[in-house]
């Protein structure tokens, strides 16, 4: 009797224990489909056409941005000034030198036209003849001399003012209003982002079904919307860690409704 008793204890033991690994098992399982998942949808990343981290060209006082973090510029228009007075004051001079070296090759040249004239009637000597056309020579590179001193101070007051190269805006402002910064210092950061690019990895299996050109529809999760690309970019080579292989979207974003660095899913296309 404690023997059967013992027996049937033992198998309600076992029943409840087999019952209690179910749920476990089943986490597990689920946890595992939904890596699965999450493996096999292609994560894409969005990317400006164009960024540029913007130089000084000049060492100068940042004077004034013209436009904030985050606005939109078109190109052509002044970003950032910097302080102009140093050049300013250096480009007068510059034009004062250059009207001096003017007035004195005229002088030259007509002092050189005088002497000739009188070695044609042997009223000087050769020498001093030479002396002339030598002096009108050293009046005309000092000129020259002038002219690429003066286009000098120009361009620099011309730097005085960071113009956009391309559409875009303004990201980050690296130095601040005031700040003293050397000749090659990053001053801030831009993009273009009326087109985006959508930065994904996708098996190498898929290598030769992709070609320039093709279709793709990506759903964006901070907006939650659906948008479209065409394959601007495919890699050269493949991960051989991964196994996969790196191409890049062209989304037309004029309305500006994505952002770089929005993220989605591939949800059409080549997956």
């Amino acid at each position: 009797m404690f023997k059967a008793i013992t027996a049937l204890l033992a198998a309600s033991l076992l029943s409840i224990g087999l019952s209690a690994q179910n749920p476990l098992e089943s986490g597990l399982a689920a946890e595992k489909t939904s890596v699965q998942d999450q493996q096999n949808r292609t994560v894409v990343v969005l990317f400006p056409i164009r960024e540029a981290v913007v130089s000084s060209i000049i060492s100068a006082n940042v004077k004034e941005y013209m436009f904030k973090e985050g606005e939109a510029f078109n190109k052509g228009d002044i970003i950032v000034r910097m302080d102009s007075s140093q050049y300013l004051q250096s480009n007068l001079k510059a034009k004062a030198l250059h009207e001096e070296a003017k007035a004195a090759l005229l002088f030259a040249e007509k002092n050189l036209q005088r002497l000739e004239e009188l070695f044609k009637k042997s009223a000087i000597g050769f020498q001093e003849f030479e002396q002339g056309r030598l002096d009108f020579e050293i009046a005309s590179a000092k000129l020259h001399s002038s002219a690429a001193d003066l286009k000098m101070t120009e361009l620099n007051l011309e730097a005085c003012e960071l113009k956009a190269p391309f559409d875009g805006r303004l990201t980050k402002k690296i130095a601040k209003v005031h700040e003293f910064v050397s000749a090659g210092q990053p001053l801030m950061e831009i993009i273009d982002d009326s087109r985006l690019l959508a930065d994904m990895h996708i098996s190498s299996a898929r290598r030769n079904s992709v070609k320039i050109g093709d279709e793709l529809s990506f759903l964006i999760d901070e907006t939650g919307t659906v948008c479209k690309g065409k394959i601007y970019e495919i890699s050269g080579r493949i991960d051989y860690e991964s196994r996969t292989f790196g191409i890049k979207a062209l989304i037309d974003n004029k309305n500006r409704k994505l952002s770089a660095g929005m993220s989605g899913i591939l949800t059409e296309g080549v997956r």
